[in-house]
This record gives C-alpha cells, sequence and structure tokens, in this order.
C-alpha cells in the first residue's frame, strides 16, 4: 500500500514537471540557453516515459488506493462499535484475570453437574474461588412448579 501511494505521488510530481516544462519550453525560448532547453526536453521526455511505462499500472493502484480509503471510511464508520467492543473486553479482562483457569473450572462444573434441562452451566457463569480446593460455579436449576403454590397450571 505505500509503495502505491509513493508511486503515485512520485507519478504525480514527474507529471507536474512535465507539464512545467512544457510551459516553459513555449514560453521562454528566447530567455534560456539552448543549454537549458536541451536539458528540458531531455526531462520533458524522461517524464513522458516515465508516465507511458506506468500508465497501464495507474488504474490499479487507483483501484488499490481507493480500497483501502473504503477500508479505512468503513473501520472509522464503525469507530463506536471498536470502543464498546474494547471496553467489553476490558470489562471481561477485570471480571475474569485468568480466563483461561475459569473456562476449565466451568468445562469441569459442566461434565460434573450437567444435566440436560436439569442442571446447566452458561459460558460466562460467574464463579466464586475461595482458598479451598474448587470453586462454586453459577447453574440454571429446573424448579418443576407441579403441584405447588408456584403452579401455573392449576386450577
Amino acid at each position: 500500500m505505500k509503495i502505491a501511494f509513493e508511486l503515485h505521488r512520485i507519478l504525480r510530481e514527474i507529471l507536474a514537471d512535465a507539464l512545467e516544462l512544457k510551459e516553459l519550453k513555449t514560453k521562454a525560448r528566447a530567455d534560456y540557453s539552448s543549454e537549458q532547453l536541451a536539458d528540458w526536453e531531455d526531462r520533458l521526455r524522461d517524464a513522458n516515459g516515465w508516465i507511458e511505462r506506468s500508465a497501464p499500472f495507474l488504474p490499479r493502484i487507483e483501484a488499490e488506493i481507493n480500497a483501502q480509503a473504503d477500508a479505512i471510511d468503513a473501520v472509522k464508520g464503525h469507530e463506536r462499535q471498536i470502543q464498546e467492543l474494547a471496553e467489553v473486553i476490558d470489562t471481561v479482562e477485570e471480571r475474569e484475570p485468568n480466563h483461561e483457569r475459569w473456562l476449565a473450572i466451568r468445562a469441569l462444573a459442566t461434565h460434573q453437574w450437567h444435566k440436560d434441562g436439569e442442571i446447566e452451566i452458561d459460558d460466562g457463569a460467574p464463579i466464586s474461588e475461595g482458598d479451598d480446593n474448587g470453586a462454586y460455579v453459577q447453574a440454571w436449576v429446573w424448579t418443576d412448579f407441579s403441584g405447588t403454590a408456584c403452579d401455573k397450571f392449576a386450577d
């Protein structure tokens, strides 16, 4: 990408020089020595050569520059979401300073206690780990209301 920008910048400079030389040549033929005019003509030929040799690459360079600009604009359009995501990551890192260990603890709790529809442990379940050889892991437990005061379908 940097190469494309640099090449684009150089080609613009060469084109500007070529146009300037062409203009000087027509305006000041009488004010300059034939040596200076010959030097300018050489520079103009060199500039034209660069332009002709680089012309086939310009559409590709321009397309790359435009694609990079579009990508930058797309990212800029999501700065707020990126900032929010960074804040979430910071919060998770603060809440779970030992993230890999907590993933292992949740996996162990799931292995030891999980029963489909009865006891379930979320991926981000809070963990309380103290000095004892274990930890409390928050779980969802199914509580059946049938035949109780909480029964939703009782008469």
